[in-house]
């Protein structure tokens, strides 16, 4: 399904970033169930984004959690800092994920 700005009715905090000219990704924070931080890809410069392949960059046990900022690395890779609970009944922290995007 393609769509608008994942999530854009829910109030969610989003970051998007634009990877070197390649597909440009927006990550949020998903405040209800499955509860963590999710990633989705624009091939059109945030015209339309591919919500049917919505990708999770870390499951969280409640939705305390969100606003996610990206960067990308000279080796392509992105960095994502966001800030959830790692484990149920723990205070929220900053966190972290590595990752890289597919090629389409």
């Amino acid at each position: 399904m393609v769509g608008s700005a994942p999530h854009a009715d829910q109030g969610v905090s989003a970051s998007r970033h634009s990877a070197s000219g390649r597909s440009a990704p927006v990550v949020y924070g998903k405040r209800w169930e499955p509860f963590g931080e999710y990633a989705c890809v624009s091939t059109d410069n945030g015209t339309t984004w591919d919500i049917g392949r919505e990708i999770m960059l870390a499951a969280a046990p409640n939705g305390d959690l969100g606003y996610p900022a990206s960067v990308e690395t000279r080796d392509g890779t992105i960095w994502t800092v966001y800030y959830q609970v790692d484990r149920a009944g723990e205070k929220p922290c900053l966190m972290g994920t590595h990752w890289r995007m597919k090629a389409r």
